[in-house]
């Protein structure tokens, strides 16, 4: 998936970059799937929701209905709702409909917060937050749920810059494949004045994981002028990768605040 982030939007950029500021407040009780079923806030599409992790060891669930396999971005900011700061500290946790971990993430946001870019099944599932170590609080947080949409499947020949496949949109994603050990993939974006880019691989499938090894990626950051910025193997979950410029202390401050083009 790739994201390029608005840095003059008070809120959140959707795929159309309109700036969205308005969140849902979590309501308690919460701290089960049981819970979270009955409860009035619930996630069918993407939504921002403001919530705390108060007392210590307070769990926050929120069932998630999808309707058809998507590619979903789960997020924790602080109240800005486009950073983490203040010290916050989460872990997001991702469950299917019978409780079943899916997969998790304490590393992966801005900062201290936590990030999950995954194929969700159809159905019912759901996102946990929670302090990370679960031995303190958070104050306020907010949670961005959002679908990426698909960008298609690569086209190859786009083993060189000059073949890059365009990417174009503020968030989404693209299908690829490697089938040969040399193969090296080339995508184009366009990056607004002062934007970020965000960068990730995840599976294509249910077949193998980030996290078994059974994607060990790499991914770059080019200028026009093919001159690298930034190189990441395993920021992501597991052994895939992970570029981010996002935030005001970004993980890979090449990649943010770039000029346009």
């Amino acid at each position: 998936s790739c994201d390029t982030q608005d840095n003059d939007c008070d809120g959140l950029v959707d795929e159309d970059g309109v700036c969205e500021t308005g969140a849902t407040s979590e309501i308690e009780p919460n701290g089960t799937r049981a819970q979270a079923d009955i409860n009035s806030v619930q996630i069918v599409g993407p939504q921002s929701i403001v919530g705390s992790i108060t007392p210590v060891a307070d769990l926050d669930f929120f069932r998630v209905s999808n309707p058809a396999e998507q590619v979903w971005r789960f997020e924790t900011f602080d109240n800005s709702g486009t950073d983490c700061t203040g010290g916050i500290t989460s872990t997001l946790r991702f469950h299917n409909s019978a409780g079943a971990l899916l997969v998790s993430d304490v590393a992966s946001g801005i900062s201290g917060c936590s990030a999950i870019t995954y194929t969700v099944p159809a159905g019912t599932n759901y996102i946990q937050a929670e302090e990370a170590g679960n031995n303190g609080t958070i104050a306020v947080y907010r949670m961005h749920a959002s679908v990426i949409p698909a960008a298609g499947t690569e086209v190859e020949p786009n083993d060189i810059q000059a073949q890059a496949n365009v990417l174009s949109g503020l968030e989404l994603f693209a299908h690829g494949s490697h089938q040969l050990t040399s193969d090296l993939d080339w995508y184009a974006i366009t990056v607004p004045a002062g934007g970020s880019v965000r960068a990730e691989l995840i599976e294509g499938s249910t077949a193998e994981s980030c996290e078994s090894n059974g994607i060990d990626s790499r991914v770059t950051l080019f200028t026009s002028a093919g001159v690298q910025l930034v190189m990441d193997d395993d920021d992501g979950r597991g052994f895939c990768s992970l570029i981010d410029g996002t935030g005001s202390v970004p993980l890979d401050a090449a990649a943010h605040d770039l000029p346009a083009g």
